[in-house]
């Protein structure tokens, strides 16, 4: 389901539709998997991706972002250069959902504005408009909001690089009902913990309303009456039961509501966070010499098909599986 209604994915022909060609003296060009540089750019606050590959002698930047919070918009800006150092034009052909946009666009050594591309989301959620456009002037109230949540520096190059791009890409991939995929888009799966830590994140960088979203869903949908962990999007038996996932929930919860103010979330989901924490303390995963957790499932998720018996978290066994005093 998510990739059926993901914006640029299209049933029976993937990527390619919303992929930009580009036809000239060269033929027709696709951007090449090898080739293709993306990364965040550095030199704007609104969080906007580029793309940079090559046509044949047309070197093609593309930059992907939203100009502003309050409509569902996403921009397109297309930057091309010649490469031989001559003008020329060329064709631009790209699509979304059955419909096509081609022009001619002009060609210069030096590099030039092509073109700007609008996708907006329908008011029901069924359907996406596509337009050409001039590239809209960046939203200041936007740029600001960003900056106010988004800026750290002076960690170290290697760890701001990866502060930004985080600070990038966690709110960029959350649904407004706080659904996410735990891993690639085509993954399709959701666990408390990997959503937990997520949502630890939001609340650092000053995105309480994305975190809310994801703890409230948690506790709905993801944590049973009796609190036990969902993983994989489905409920284990005790023995499986990845305990760890409990404690870095509520963790979350604590540190939202330390963070944000809002306590209503937990006075509102109170049985469900009182069972969460209780249930690790059942006697069906204590173990009786020591009284420390035990069961079937460690950190790394393995479990009986890999040959994982019952025991302590990281405690030492010997070969018959009991644990060394």
């Amino acid at each position: 389901q998510h990739l059926l209604h993901c914006l640029d994915f299209i049933p029976g022909t993937g990527l390619e539709q919303t992929m930009l060609a580009v036809a000239g003296g060269d033929g027709r060009a696709l951007p090449a998997r090898g080739p293709v540089r993306v990364a965040w750019a550095d030199d704007t606050d609104i969080p906007t991706v580029v793309v940079t590959w090559e046509a044949g002698h047309v070197l093609v930047t593309e930059r992907f972002w939203c100009p502003d919070r309050s409509t569902p918009r996403l921009v397109r800006d297309v930057r091309l250069q010649a490469t031989n150092g001559r003008a020329g034009s060329v064709t631009l052909t790209t699509g979304c959902r059955g419909r096509t946009i081609e022009y001619r666009a002009a060609l210069s050594p030096d590099p030039v504005a092509a073109c700007g591309i609008e996708y907006t989301l329908s008011p029901d959620r069924a359907s996406v408009a596509l337009a050409r456009t001039p590239p809209p002037v960046p939203d200041e109230e936007t740029a600001r909001w960003w900056r106010e949540h988004v800026s750290v520096a002076g960690l170290a190059p290697d760890l701001d690089a990866v502060f930004r791009c985080a600070a990038r890409q966690l709110p960029a991939v959350i649904s407004r009902t706080g659904a996410i995929d735990a891993s690639i888009w085509q993954y399709n799966r959701e666990w408390v913990r990997d959503h937990s830590f997520m949502a630890h994140g939001l609340t650092s960088l000053g995105h309480h309303d994305h975190a809310r979203a994801m703890l409230g869903r948690l506790l709905r949908e993801f944590i049973t009456p009796d609190g036990a962990p969902m993983d994989s999007s489905e409920r284990r038996a005790p023995e499986e039961t990845e305990l760890d996932q409990n404690g870095i929930l509520l963790v979350a919860l604590h540190d939202y509501a330390a963070w944000s103010g809002d306590v209503e979330l937990c006075e509102q989901q109170w049985p469900r966070i009182e069972a969460l924490a209780e249930y690790p303390l059942l006697p069906v995963f204590r173990h009786e010499r020591s009284g420390l957790l035990c069961n079937r499932r460690d950190f790394w998720e393995r479990h009986a098909a890999h040959g994982i018996e019952p025991g302590i978290e990281l405690e030492l066994k010997d070969q018959e599986g009991d644990l060394i005093d």
